[in-house]
This record gives C-alpha cells, structure tokens and sequence, in this order.
C-alpha cells in the first residue's frame, strides 16, 4: 500500500511545490497514520522548513517530503536548531536538479540509541589543543584533562574528538577520532566535499564530526539487533536511511556516496548487526539472558 501511494505521489509532483502537495490527500493520510492529530502541526513545520531555506524549495519536493516523513517515523524535530535531523539540499548532476537528502544529527542518533533502553549513558565531545594526555586504541585508556575556563577552552582549537557509550550491562566503548581522521572520511565518502567542500561537512562540521563519531560506535560496537524492539528496529532504519534522497518511502538512493564506497558501509553494517545478534544470543552476562531473576527480563 505504501509503494502504491508513493508512486501515485511521484506521478503528480511535477510542477507542484512541497506546500501543494501536503494538501494532496495520500501524502495527509500518511502523515495522520504515523502521526495522529500531532500531523498538522508537523505540516506545518515542513512548510516553515522550506520557506526558511530557499535552497530546498528549490529540490524535487517530493523528496523534501519524503525526507520529513522519515523524520516523522522516527519521532524526531525536522527543526534545525534542535539538531535532530537535517531536510539537506543537494544537486543531483546526474539527474540535474536538486533533491532532498535525510540527514541524522548526532544528537538524534544519542536520542535513538537511549530509547532502545538498553543504553546506561551515550556521548561525544570535542578535546580542545592541551587537553589530551594520553590515547591508547588497544586498550582504549583515553586520558583527558579538561579546561574547566569555559571562555579560555572556546580559545583553543580542536583537535579531535571522543566518543563514549555504556550498556546496562557494563559494557563500555570509548573511541578517540582526530579533526584529520574526520576530514579523511568526509572526503572518502561525500562527493560533494571532496570536489566542492561545500555541503554538511562544510556549513555544519562540528555536528558531523559528532555525528560520525557516534554512528561509527552505534555500527561497529552497538547493539544492533532486528528481533528486540520496535526502538532498536528505529535506530536500524535511521541508519539506513541517513544521508540518502528517499523517492520512495523504503527506497533510498545514496547520491552523495560513490556506489563501491556504500557497498562498503553496507557490509560493514550487516557484519556488526551479525556479531551482535550472536553477542546477544550467547552471551550470560546480558541481563536478559540471565536466568537468575526475572525482573531482568523487563527490558
């Protein structure tokens, strides 16, 4: 039924904007359906989203649209300054016009990951010049002393940044990335930083320097695992469809990514959700393999 409506939709974007077609009675009953009553006042939200960046009026709306609605499933604020989840513009040169990307922000991959309940405590920061005393990543020893100056700290540049996450059942991860490591990646796997270095990596790089920090930690170390809950099955589908033009609402299409690259990611996603699956199934220590009361269960 979804596909149906969607490509229903696709038919009848031309020479449509993102507000007419949010009157289009298939794309209101599919907002009503995720959303209940809460649906118009997210609406309107996209409408705001558009007027207040004329670069995404400018995109095939109903890629904008798409996009919102997958923030809308996932329960998360389109709004910038939330810092949930980004609306992105992006010129496709292949089909040559612009279309929307979805974007995960960090702070909506730490939102994602504590709703699952299995999460004791989740984090990324910057470590500002004199800040780091010592970085093991065998050990994973990660010496830090912070400035408590706030105004001086804000003085210093930065020079990399940790990421931390802590299950229910003491499991720990802590992981260390320079700004060099960063910069590195984004030109490995965005297309349009390397060739423009414009883009997300350039307006917003603080956010994404956090932001792959921590789905980097979720993918390789997290607990990814299709067969618990509906909020882990959440963080799942974010993965999936972040940073991709979504046409079609279980469609993704990684236009910024070069295709040998995102194979790539893929795997690496499917092996980490492998190991963790074998990791929850077999391991005594998880709470909810522990026979020795029931009250472990509950989560």
């Amino acid at each position: 039924m979804t596909n149906k409506i969607a490509n229903k939709n696709n038919s009848i974007t031309q020479n449509h904007t993102v507000k007419s077609l949010l009157n289009v009675e298939g794309y209101q009953k599919r907002f009503r359906e995720v959303l209940g009553s809460r649906a118009p006042q997210f609406m309107s939200s996209i409408i705001s989203a558009v007027n207040s960046n004329a670069a995404l009026g400018e995109c095939e709306p109903n890629t904008v649209i798409q996009s919102a609605l997958k923030a809308a499933i996932l329960d998360l604020p389109i709004e910038d300054n939330f810092g949930f989840a980004y609306l992105v513009p992006y010129y496709n040169s292949k089909k040559g016009y612009k279309e929307c990307q979805f974007q995960l922000g960090y702070k909506g991959y730490i939102q994602l990951a504590l709703r699952t309940g299995m999460y004791r405590n989740i984090n990324v920061i910057d470590i500002r010049e004199g800040e780091l005393k010592s970085w093991n990543p065998l050990t994973e020893e990660l010496e830090v002393e912070f400035i408590e100056d706030e105004k001086e700290r804000e003085g210093k540049g930065v020079l990399g940044y940790a990421g931390y996450f802590s299950l229910l059942n003491g499991f720990e991860k802590k992981v260390y990335w320079t700004v060099d490591s960063l910069l590195n990646h984004a030109t490995k796997y965005s297309a349009q930083y390397r060739k423009y270095k414009s883009g997300m990596w350039s307006d917003n790089l603080d956010d994404m320097c956090k932001k792959t920090v921590i789905k980097n930690m979720i993918n390789k170390w997290g607990i990814l695992s299709v067969e618990m809950q509906t909020p882990n099955q959440q963080l799942l589908e974010a993965i999936k469809a972040d940073q991709a033009v979504i046409r079609n609402e279980d469609e993704y299409d990684y236009v910024d990514n070069d295709p040998g690259e995102m194979i790539e990611a893929e795997v690496e996603i499917e092996d980490s959700t492998k190991v963790n699956d074998d990791f929850i199934v077999d391991n005594p220590d998880l709470p909810w393999n522990n026979s020795d009361g029931e009250d472990n269960k509950s989560f």
